[in-house]
């Protein structure tokens, strides 16, 4: 992210003149609870940019009202740039009855982010399985670069454990590490 993204976003003199662009589309995959939503909002951060955030709550409204709120969030990221569009779930969302076109909308609205204007926009898709996804929002020039993200083995969750419990106070005891590695399974 930082060397296809930030970099050519943030010093765009220095990697326009060696004709590199940022990637405009990203696909986060993996299973739930592997961090995809903090990368989005972590890359927003980096970017010193705004998040936006388009996700199954945006459905509690009719088809009427959804695609207007998409071109919302799309029209308002094109003014806030640097900015990130990270759209939750996309496999589940292309799935929806009620959103039949979703990703031919979808489609129109990363294409009109080629305009100089909308340079500094990243989309960020995640997906449970990229399987799911239709092919023609997955081609390049789209969604140009897939990232898995994946559950922690026992060595990164024994990281995180040690990571976490050194911050509290010593009055609460020593921990067993290697059992509360395996419980976390």
């Amino acid at each position: 992210l930082q060397t296809f993204i930030v970099n050519p976003m943030m010093f765009d003199s220095r990697f326009a003149d060696l004709g590199l662009t940022p990637k405009k589309g990203i696909l986060l995959y993996g299973p739930p609870g592997t961090g995809k939503t903090s990368i989005g909002r972590a890359l927003a951060h980096r970017m010193k940019g705004k998040f936006f955030m388009i996700d199954g709550t945006i459905f509690s409204e009719s088809a009427d009202f959804f695609y207007p709120k998409v071109r919302a969030v799309f029209d308002q990221a094109k003014l806030c740039t640097p900015s990130v569009i990270f759209i939750d779930d996309a496999d589940v969302l292309m799935q929806s009855e009620r959103l039949h076109g979703l990703n031919r909308y979808l489609l129109t609205m990363l294409d009109g982010l080629e305009t100089e204007t909308a340079g500094k926009v990243a989309v960020i898709l995640t997906a449970m399985d990229p399987n799911q996804m239709p092919a023609a929002l997955l081609r390049a020039g789209r969604v140009e670069l897939w990232l898995e993200t994946k559950l922690p083995d026992a060595r990164a969750r024994r990281e995180i454990l040690d990571s976490n419990l050194t911050k509290l106070p010593e009055r609460l005891g020593a921990y067993d590490a290697e059992r509360v590695k395996v419980a976390t399974e």
